[in-house]
């Protein structure tokens, strides 16, 4: 397609050029046409025909040849009275309009002229040509020239073509086979990394992007069926055990089937709240890009109220919670779920926060962001679960004791993330600390 427009191109600027060339050249030989007339005129003027006899006298002495030009003056009754031919060429008439014809000699050269045949005043005929030969080769030599660098323009446009094209479709071609592979579930395939920073190098590296997050999705997916086959397998055990249990039961007049009842109605509470938050990070995850029920919230009246309602929590556990200083720190939410994911934090900080331990929960501005953060004097995590701990299921090797699922910062995660807030985890000497910044709204905006 290149070689083609390429040489497509190239024939019309010849053309165009071949064009300007014969409208110059023409333009030219009228120019000088026209300046012989007007001589003829001004020597007419001085004595008529004698003037213009005699100047016709003066070119053929000059060298004039009539294979360059030719000249004629008739009188009244057709006789010649001067030139440097004998007769009117057949193509002219006496007209005043200009023609273009050949002439051939004794020796069969045929010579193409462009003239015209006027008459003088007094019926005088004058006919004055002269030879295109000089235009024609001109005009030849643009043709021949058009003729033979069109093929090379081809051949080079094809050359360059296949240069240029040729790199370009076979990274196309790595590009879909990699893509085609991956549609057959070989989701290991990687595009080549190219050396070179152009637009192709940079699809590859996207499209090698796209495909190491879809695989780590597909692993979480994977992954997340286990842990949930794992988690329930327990409570599904346990209630298998309480419903034959309470089968036995049943049959012994004795026995109290109210606490085998309540045991299977625990077991069926937990195993539905897995559930319900899987539910409620799948919602928070597509919802991420709405904005539904957004309004203007003061992030440190959350804090207060989620404060008190764990206050008297960590109260009996004996952990000293600190709450901010009084504020006001506006942000775009959704009020609820801002209280479940600080209900969230808390939860955690102050259940694996050991007696006599401090939870502290910060607010701050910083540029157009509002910062809150949560730290305690806990164990902390290890560096090696830091990248993972905001994952389903997924809980310290140390806190198996604990109860919980591994949810709560998966949904935290998932709220913040809806909330447009960046989430981080500063490094302290002691505990844990996770930090999460907010898009800052103006104080004085309504909600």
């Amino acid at each position: 397609m290149i070689a083609i427009s390429t040489t497509l191109l190239a024939a019309l600027s010849a053309f165009a050029i071949y064009r300007a060339v014969e409208k110059e050249a023409q333009a030219q030989l009228q120019a000088v046409l026209d300046a012989d007339l007007e001589g003829f005129a001004d020597l007419y003027a001085q004595r008529r025909t004698i003037s213009v006899r005699e100047g016709m006298e003066r070119r053929i002495a000059n060298g004039t040849k009539p294979e360059e030009q030719i000249f004629l003056l008739k009188d009244q009754n057709a006789d010649k009275l001067g030139g440097n031919v004998d007769d009117m060429p057949n193509a002219l008439t006496v007209q005043d309009r200009w023609v273009e014809f050949s002439l051939t000699d004794a020796e069969g050269i045929a010579t193409a002229y462009r003239g015209s045949a006027t008459e003088l005043p007094g019926g005088f005929a004058l006919m004055n040509a002269r030879a295109t030969t000089a235009r024609d080769a001109l005009l030849a030599s643009v043709s021949q020239i058009s003729f033979v660098s069109l093929p090379l323009i081809a051949c080079i446009a094809a050359l360059v073509g296949w240069m240029i094209c040729g790199p370009i479709l076979r990274r196309i071609d790595h590009l879909n086979a990699v893509l085609s592979d991956v549609e057959t579930g070989q989701l290991d395939r990687r595009a080549a990394q190219s050396h070179c920073d152009d637009e192709f190098g940079r699809l590859g590296e996207n499209i090698n992007r796209m495909l190491d997050r879809v695989q780590d999705l597909n692993r979480q997916t994977l992954s997340l069926a286990d842990h949930i086959a794992h988690e329930l397998r327990t409570p599904f055990n346990r209630l298998k055990l309480a419903l034959a249990q309470l089968s036995k039961d049943a049959a012994d007049p004795k026995a109290n089937l109210l606490v085998s009842v309540e045991t299977i109605n625990s077991e069926i509470d937990q195993t539905v709240s897995v559930f319900e938050a899987l539910l409620d990070i799948s919602q928070t995850e597509a919802d991420a890009q709405s904005l539904s029920g957004f309004v203007i919230c003061d992030l440190h009246q959350i804090v207060d109220d989620v404060v008190e309602l764990y206050s008297a929590v960590a109260e009996d556990r004996g952990v000293e919670l600190e709450v901010p200083e009084v504020g006001v720190f506006k942000v775009l939410g959704d009020g609820t779920l801002l209280m479940r994911l600080i209900a969230n934090l808390l939860d955690n900080a102050i259940k694996f926060t050991p007696e006599d331990g401090r939870v502290t929960v910060g607010l701050s501005t910083f540029e157009d962001r509002v910062v809150l953060t949560i730290s305690d004097t806990g164990p902390g995590v290890k560096a090696n679960m830091r990248d993972d701990m905001f994952r389903r299921f997924v809980r310290g090797t140390d806190t198996q004791s604990v109860p919980g699922h591994g949810l709560g910062l998966a949904l935290v995660k998932a709220i913040a993330v809806r909330h447009g807030a960046r989430v981080s985890l500063p490094e302290v000497e002691q505990g844990f600390a996770i930090e999460l910044r907010f898009p800052a709204q103006r104080a004085s905006t309504g909600s």
